[in-house]
């Protein structure tokens, strides 16, 4: 009896987990069809999702020529970078942790920013015996850095 609820158990869990998941799966499986039908990508290597003042699926991929491009769609539009264009994930972390080598960096997605194309990077901080969270933002083009907003501080108890 406990082996079948275990069972049924894990049966539900994984439905959840699905049901959960799945607007996201759908999302980056329109992403990769647009890229490929509207650019003649061939090798799609990633596809992040970031939320803004719009929600845009950002596609990293290798075009028809051969270049490493960035995708950044949204509704009906799209905004296309050769990948040699701007900076990578790696050195927009290089960037973030040399200005302040303290950050515990939890998350780095390309973005934009009102008109801007961007790296964002997610973070913590220490802060009076507690931690902080933050967003910069990092042009994509030169990585410079436009913008930080501070979260507010968590609450002890």
């Amino acid at each position: 009896m406990s082996l079948l609820f275990v069972v049924l158990l894990i049966m539900l869990g994984h439905r959840f987990y699905q049901t959960i998941q799945r607007p996201l799966w759908s999302s980056v499986a329109e992403a990769k069809a647009a890229a490929v039908e509207k650019l003649n990508v061939r090798d799609i290597t990633s596809v992040e999702r970031f939320v803004g003042d719009l929600t845009y699926m950002v596609v990293f991929a290798t075009s028809a020529a051969g270049d490493k491009v960035v995708i950044w769609l949204w509704n009906d539009g799209l905004h296309v970078e050769k990948a040699s264009a701007g900076l990578t994930k790696e050195e927009i972390k290089q960037l973030a942790l040399t200005e302040q080598p303290g950050k515990r960096i939890l998350r780095i997605v390309p973005g934009k920013l009102r008109e801007d194309y961007v790296w964002e990077v997610f973070y913590t901080m220490p802060e009076d015996g507690t931690e902080r969270h933050y967003y910069d933002y990092y042009r994509f083009s030169d990585g410079e850095k436009l913008d930080t907003y501070r979260l507010a501080k968590p609450v002890r108890r």
